[in-house]
């Protein structure tokens, strides 16, 4: 019997009461609604035969908060509001927040859906992608607004609108567009601006948290479309042809101009292989425009922007460039020739190969307000990536040096550049304040001692959420918080420094909170082999039986760390009534070097082996039922989900994979590899080698999977060519059941692929019924049919009659 060293750290549920809620109100009218684009059609074919969203429908819809924001003055605070297909933002006073100032509409799902959108039949969610304070009084809110199918731009459809309006409601405006930030015209180039509608005026309305919000149109404030914008003149541009719009974004509050914003714009790809990236300075109270910068970048690089917005760091994205690939440096403007960032930092590891991916390296993650300090993460001759800073211009290392022993303090990069949300910055002094990472829970490590006791204090106070300190007044007293944790959505509390009371004032999804209430514990043990595992189980509040059913979540790739955010779809197998089980294997990013190379020779075996020693270690400490265990995965997930059952039918009931390949390397050399995708030459080496894809375990030996398979897969938009990945797991269903063994095909429909929430409860209400089938087993097994011998007397007394009531 091994001996394992185990911790388990129970995760109490936060059950305080909102302090501002509001039930749903009524349905977007043309008399309230902005204009905006229609629906799209319903698609001429259906690809996935599914009911309606079932009992999880509530379950996937879009929180109806999610984003929140405080003033500089610590007075108002904001928060998004959805209501149905409305999102709105409400404005309250801190001290308060019995009476709401306004409720301001600043986007519909009508808008943020493309008008040509591929047979998508449900529309996209509207949402805030950026919300600050810009003064004291004046909140600018960005929203995935829509543009699409411009007379002049053609068929293009552009994302991004800003709009602005003061605590009282007053002085609204849509503030710019797509079409306001234009593509840079061959002979242009000078300054510009556009002038916007006149202020709207409404009527102000108050309500209490136990009241009905006010009625759409008497008192709720509401946009106009943008083709109420009146747009500068083409000649103020400079330079013939048409004027293209722009992608914008909102890129941070501009330091040079009080009360503006600098807004990002990026252009299509040119045929010369290059891009616009501009950058733009909105006033927010007069809207006027005016162009900063303009840059042309290579579209067959990622690019590192500083906090001006210039791009100043480049590396390779495609296989047209040999490994390794460099970072380049293009100067102190962002307009020099590039030079190798390692010749200009006299430092080793500011490359990135498929040798040193998982390795040791140096990752550029940001700019500080002074252009010439990079920082960037590393684990040159260490375990785990700290973080640094450097002067590009005197070569001196800087005063910033964060490290932690236990844990990597940047998270996995997609490809060449890391994460730069994680740098937190002081709206006020501009300066690095603290570096956001994830320990057992996400957390924080800051800067300033005074916000690193808060941190520490909340994290006593609220226990087994993520704590987030996310704004904070100019006088430092009053700070947003918001908290998340795996089994509850969380919520945005204030808490004041001075009298140390801590206020929540608004609930992510109230409904969850009121419904859901499952717990999340969080595991970790060492083999015999010194071989470490982690995870989070999540257990239902109502199981179905005792004792309970298992399911396994195998990670989508053998790097990913479990995440500690609220996940929807664990919660609802939970609410199906299984114990769910998320693991941290060999390989897994977060815990230094050496936990990531334990994923050694055997790939999919070594994952394999560990999700069977985690089975047969928790089934000893929780009341599950080990004959009675499923696996769930995704992606490379999902292939290894089969595997496990491939390998262990004595272990696991059934396995689900979406959207999985079958045959590794028939699927990365068909489907994976292409000039636009370099991340899989990068990983590849985590995913396998070439004696293991050539011995394809899985396709080459179906008739040892014995035990029921559900394969999901989206097939591609009708009439056109099967996808490869579909027609790979037709033909391993076909051959599965030509063993004799269930193996369901599902085809995915294109919103669920989009992410689109009625779409991903449909798949789940699927899901739920394969394993109510095959791991709850509900057939009744008779025993063999006996033809008994007649036993009724020849003459058999009359029956008495029943007597009366």
């Amino acid at each position: 019997m091994p001996r394992y060293l185990l911790f388990l750290a129970l995760t109490p549920l936060l059950a305080a009461q909102p302090a501002v809620t509001a039930p749903a109100g009524p349905e977007p009218t043309s008399a309230t609604a902005p204009a905006g684009n229609p629906a799209p059609a319903p698609a001429a074919e259906l690809i996935l035969s599914l009911p309606e969203p079932g009992r999880f429908a509530e379950l996937f819809h879009r929180f109806t908060t999610e984003h929140a924001a405080l003033s500089p003055d610590g007075k108002y605070l904001a928060f998004s509001l959805r209501d149905g297909e409305q999102l709105s933002v409400v404005v309250l006073e801190v001290d308060h927040p019995e009476t709401a100032k306004v409720r301001v509409l600043v986007v519909t799902d009508d808008q943020a859906t493309a008008m040509f959108s591929d047979r998508q039949r449900e529309k996209t969610p509207g949402r805030i992608r950026w919300m600050r304070w810009v003064t004291p009084s004046r909140l600018a809110v960005e929203t995935n607004r829509i543009r699409s199918l411009d007379a002049e731009d053609g068929w293009t459809t552009n994302v991004g609108a800003m709009v602005a309006f003061d605590a009282d409601g007053g002085n609204l405006r849509q503030l710019a567009g797509p079409k306001d930030v234009p593509e840079l015209i061959a002979g242009g180039g000078g300054p510009f601006s556009t002038a916007r509608t006149p202020p709207l005026q409404f009527s102000r309305g108050v309500w209490q948290p136990d009241q009905p919000v006010p009625d759409a149109g008497r008192d709720v404030a509401s946009l106009p479309s943008l083709s109420g914008t009146v747009t500068a003149p083409r000649s103020s541009l400079g330079g013939p042809g048409p004027v293209r719009s722009r992608d914008l974004h909102a890129f941070d509050l501009d330091p040079r101009r009080p009360g503006a914003i600098l807004l990002s714009a990026t252009g299509a790809k040119r045929s010369t292989g290059s891009r616009s990236v501009g950058q733009f300075s909105l006033d927010t109270a007069t809207g006027k425009i005016t162009r900063v910068t303009e840059n042309f970048v290579a579209t067959n690089r990622d690019n590192l922007l500083d906090r001006q917005g210039r791009p100043r760091l480049g590396v390779p994205n495609t296989t047209s460039t040999k490994f390794p690939f460099t970072y380049e440096y293009y100067g102190a403007t962002g307009n020099a020739r590039p030079k190798h960032l390692g010749d200009i930092t006299g430092l080793p590891g500011f490359s990135v190969s498929p040798e040193n991916f998982f390795g040791e390296r140096a990752i550029p993650l940001g700019f500080d307000e002074d252009p010439d300090i990079l920082y960037y993460a590393a684990n040159l001759g260490r375990d785990t990536f700290g973080l640094y800073s450097l002067n590009l211009a005197t070569k001196q290392h800087g005063k910033i040096t964060l490290e932690n022993p236990g844990f990597d303090l940047v998270a996995a990069p997609v490809a060449g550049f890391g994460n730069g949300d994680a740098l937190v910055f002081d709206r006020y002094t501009r300066k690095l304040t603290g570096v956001r990472y994830q320990a057992t829970l996400r957390t924080t490590a800051w800067l300033r001692p005074e916000w690193q006791q808060v941190q520490a204090d909340l994290e006593k106070t609220l226990p087994g959420s993520c704590v987030d300190l996310l704004d904070w007044d100019e006088a430092g007293r009053r700070i947003l918080v918001s908290t998340e944790g795996p089994a509850d959505p969380g919520g945005f509390y204030i808490y004041d420094r001075e009298t140390r009371e801590l206020r929540e004032f608004v609930r992510r999804a109230p409904w969850i909170d009121a419904r859901h209430n499952h717990a999340s514990l969080p595991f970790g043990f060492t083999t015999t082999a010194g071989v470490h595992l982690s995870g989070l189980v999540t257990v239902p509040s109502h199981p179905k039986m005792k004792p309970i059913p298992m399911v396994i979540l195998c990670p989508d790739q053998p790097w990913l760390r479990v995440t500690p955010d609220f996940q929807t779809e664990v919660n609802a197998l939970a609410g199906m009534g299984f114990v769910v089980v998320q693991l941290n294997g060999r390989g897994a990013w977060g815990f230094g070097r050496k936990q990531r190379h334990s994923l050694t020779a055997g790939y999919d075996l070594v994952q394999v082996e560990d999700i069977a020693t985690t089975v047969a270690t928790l089934q000893q400490l929780f009341n599950v039922n080990p004959k009675r265990v499923a696996l769930l995965g995704r992606g490379h997930g999902g292939f290894i989900a089969l595997r496990a059952l491939q390998s262990h039918p004595e272990l696991f009931r059934c396995a689900i994979a979406l959207e999985s390949p079958t045959d590794l390397g028939d699927w990365l050399s068909k489907m994976e590899w292409n000039d636009e995708n370099v991340f899989p030459h990068l990983t590849k080496a985590w995913l396998g080698d070439a004696n293991r894809f050539k011995a394809a375990p899985l396709v080459r030996q179906p008739e040892a999977v014995t035990k029921p398979v559900l394969l999901l897969s989206y097939p591609g938009a009708p009439g056109d060519a099967r996808r490869p990945l579909y027609l790979a797991n037709r033909r391993f269903a076909e051959d599965v059941r030509r063993g004799g063994t269930v193996a369901e095909l599902a085809e995915l429909p294109i919103d669920y692929v989009r992410g689109l929430p009625a779409a991903r409860a449909q798949v789940f209400d699927r899901i739920e019924a394969f394993l109510n089938e095959h791991v709850y087993d509900y057939k009744v097994k008779l025993r063999d049919l006996k033809i008994l011998p007649d036993r009724i007397p020849a003459k058999s007394a009359p029956v008495p009659p029943l007597p009366s009531p």
